[in-house]
């Protein structure tokens, strides 16, 4: 290979061979982030997945109970208040309509 020069020695092969270990250094490099950069990303993607099955368990719990989140105990006393609620506005409202309830404006 001749580029000219007087000597018959190409002074481009030098060059040519810093630039193919160049080449090669950076291509490994590449090769070398890509790898670690899929195995970030496969560790996210596993950490993502246990965090949503965790967070999947744990909405199961919460709704897997019928409706009203309390105790039974608290779920009387509701009762109860709600019952004595409606049984005193029908008694108001009965009197009402019999005439026997008057409410006064003074």
């Amino acid at each position: 290979m001749n580029c000219g020069s007087e000597t018959g020695t190409c002074p481009c092969v030098p060059l040519l061979d810093f630039r193919k270990e160049l080449s090669e250094e950076l291509r490994f490099r590449i090769d070398d982030f890509l790898d670690r950069e899929k195995e970030t990303a496969g560790n996210f993607a596993t950490e993502t997945q246990k965090q949503l099955a965790n967070f999947n368990e744990d909405l199961s719990k919460v709704l897997s109970h019928s409706g009203f989140w309390c105790t039974s105990k608290v779920f009387a006393w509701l009762l109860g208040i709600f019952g004595f609620c409606l049984f005193v506005t029908f008694m108001t409202i009965a009197l009402l309509i019999a005439g026997n309830l008057q409410f006064r404006v003074y």
